[in-house]
């Protein structure tokens, strides 16, 4: 009779044993299962952060083919024509959108939600943007109040050197 319960009780050590690697097991595959979720989740958040410069950056566009004033403003500054205060003052704000869609880029970026090859595009359109002197002055007028020192670095390194 000892010997039978001591037989059961050997025996339900052994379940117990396979239980819990079954449970071990069961525990990496779903840890495994929780990593490639967040994966994909990162990955699908990059994309939408790529996907949202774009749009902001297409949407700037799109608004400046349909405001005539702003296609005077870049008519001129690209043939070398003096603009008005007013002009200058409207292109002044304009590149402050330019700078902030830049900015917000570079903060993505820099929280890893941006690769180096989206920062490195949008920084190029931004670039084409300010090339003209009137943006060149309303960065200095505004970067230090508006901007942080690693964005501004960033700019004066990547847009403004030759």
């Amino acid at each position: 009779m000892q010997s039978e319960g001591l037989a059961v009780k050997e025996k339900l050590q052994e379940y117990a044993l396979i239980a819990e690697i079954i449970s071990a097991i069961c525990i990496v595959l779903s840890l495994i299962f929780v990593g490639l979720e967040i994966d994909q989740n990162t990955k699908q958040s990059r994309l939408n952060s790529s996907i949202d410069i774009k749009k902001e950056f297409n949407s700037v566009e799109r608004n400046t083919l349909q405001n005539a004033e702003l296609i005077d403003v870049f008519s001129k500054l690209s043939t070398g024509e003096e603009l008005t205060q007013k002009e200058a003052l409207y292109f002044s704000l304009f590149s402050n959108d330019i700078f902030n869609i830049g900015a917000i880029a570079f903060e993505q970026f820099q929280n890893g939600m941006f690769d180096g090859d989206d920062l490195l595009l949008t920084m190029n359109r931004v670039k084409g943007w300010v090339r003209f002197e009137v943006a060149q002055s309303q960065w200095e007028r505004v970067k230090n109040d508006r901007f942080h020192a690693e964005y501004i670095n960033y700019v004066e390194e990547f847009t403004f050197s030759e």
